[in-house]
């Protein structure tokens, strides 16, 4: 059984990622994002914001980006894909669960729903 407590590293995120089935994935830093948004293969990216501290993901097929954070559009994501919550944080600024909440997020985008999703969080979002 994964552990998923604590899993940030881009070897961890694959693993977490390949024992949910997602598929065409690609986790990277941001100075890879537009290779890989070019990338016909990649549906999924795992994006490191350059501090090794935060992750965001994207999925390509539906022009969603998520951010745990529910921060402004960070730099480099294109203009036409839009934020998958409303302005409510999932995370605090001292949690390290960005990364693993990246990986359930493109579970549910990819297999249920984004509003699915957002279910898990009911407590904060009611």
């Amino acid at each position: 059984m994964l552990n998923f407590i604590n899993r940030s590293s881009i070897n961890d995120l694959y693993n977490l990622c390949n024992s949910m089935n997602i598929k065409n994935i690609y986790i990277c830093n941001r100075d890879e994002l537009k290779n890989s948004l070019n990338n016909n293969k990649i549906k999924n990216i795992i994006l490191n914001m350059g501090d090794s501290t935060h992750w965001v993901a994207l999925n390509k097929s539906k022009k969603l980006y998520f951010d745990t954070y529910a921060s402004e559009k960070p730099l480099g994501i294109p203009k036409d894909y839009k934020k998958a919550s409303t302005n409510k944080e999932l995370q605090s600024i001292s949690s390290s669960d960005c990364g693993q909440l990246c990986c359930l997020w493109l579970y549910y985008i990819n297999f249920k729903n984004n509003v699915d999703y957002y279910k898990l969080f009911k407590d904060v979002y009611e």
